[in-house]
């Protein structure tokens, strides 16, 4: 049943994916099970994936052409669970501005398919507990991390920690080989003359995300892209 989100509701269903809730999407789409909790998923969900399984027939994925041969009538309500990965998580650093948390909250609401399908470990500095030296917890991240984002605006250049220490470790290790560095354009900034310029960066063509019509769109550019970035990584 494919339900038109709803402005107003007194327990908003959530898509079971991305936990966006009814009001933040399009539309959801339920599970064929009538019995206990529903399941859903969203609009924003489906398109990416359809992007995975588009990825998986231009490779040829014997999976995928398994499946082919196998297709059986099924009911129109699917219900579909993202496959865990056997291979390694990649461990992926957020460098930030707390001044860019909302985008960076948002950021990795995008990326949570990732996680769910065991492609990846997010960590930045909010998942430090109570009673842990910060310091030691950055570096040690900061040093374990396959990939590292440089998530790039203002309040991050001029923040001396992100700026002075993270990223001069960042690029040493990328120029090392040992990680790969990618700067995420938050907000409009001129960073044509720092050390990361060098480096391709995302979204595309290093558009800031909040000069996108639509902001959702500049996440799913980056989410895509770092899809592939992981596939590369763990080939």
């Amino acid at each position: 049943m494919r339900q038109k989100a709803k402005a107003k509701t007194k327990d908003p269903l959530r898509c079971s994916f991305c936990l966006k809730t009814q009001n933040q999407v399009a539309y959801l789409i339920s599970s064929p099970v009538r019995e206990g909790p529903g399941s859903y998923i969203c609009d924003e969900c489906v398109a990416v994936c359809d992007s995975i399984l588009d990825d998986a027939k231009s490779k040829g994925n014997p999976a995928t052409r398994k499946r082919k041969k196998k297709k059986k009538k099924t009911d129109a309500h699917v219900t579909t669970t993202p496959a865990r990965s056997s291979s390694k998580r990649i461990q992926i650093f957020y460098s930030y501005s707390h001044k860019d948390e909302k985008l960076r909250n948002k950021f990795e609401e995008h990326l949570s398919i990732l996680k769910w399908q065991g492609l990846v470990e997010n960590w930045h500095d909010r998942k430090i507990d109570a009673g842990q030296e910060w310091e030691h917890s950055i570096d040690s991240q900061l040093e374990a991390a396959n990939i590292i984002l440089l998530l790039v605006s203002s309040s991050f250049l001029a923040s001396s920690y992100c700026y002075d220490r993270e990223v001069a470790r960042a690029l040493e290790r990328h120029d090392k080989g040992q990680c790969k560095v990618i700067p995420i354009i938050l907000r409009p900034v001129d960073w044509s003359h720092t050390p990361f310029a060098k480096l391709q960066a995302l979204p595309k063509d290093g558009k800031p995300i909040v000069s996108w019509n639509d902001r959702d769109q500049a996440f799913l550019d980056i989410a895509k892209n770092l899809r592939t970035i992981i596939a590369k990584l763990q080939s």
